[in-house]
């Protein structure tokens, strides 16, 4: 698993079950945690495939430097069998 895992479950469980939340919503306590731009989505698909986020849907990224790109929206779910 990546170095960053913990730093990020510890991210997603300031999210409380059943709420949606995006990468724009994650995104300063992530960097405050010290995650890396280039490790993150790789952490929210480690996230989904085991079982502490389900994807819901794309959305058209508001940010000014986003050039046409999607945001992926989540619902933040507990994983079978606990915490990791």
């Amino acid at each position: 698993m990546s170095d960053h895992w913990e730093p990020f479950l510890s991210v997603l469980e300031t999210v409380p079950l059943g709420h949606h939340v995006s990468s724009n919503v994650l995104r300063s306590l992530m960097t405050q945690a010290e995650i890396p731009e280039a490790a993150r989505g790789g952490l929210f698909s480690m996230a989904v495939k085991h079982g502490h986020l389900r994807l819901l849907s794309f959305e058209p990224s508001t940010g000014t430097t986003a050039r046409k790109s999607v945001v992926r929206i989540y619902r933040r779910t507990r994983p079978k069998g606990g915490r990791r």
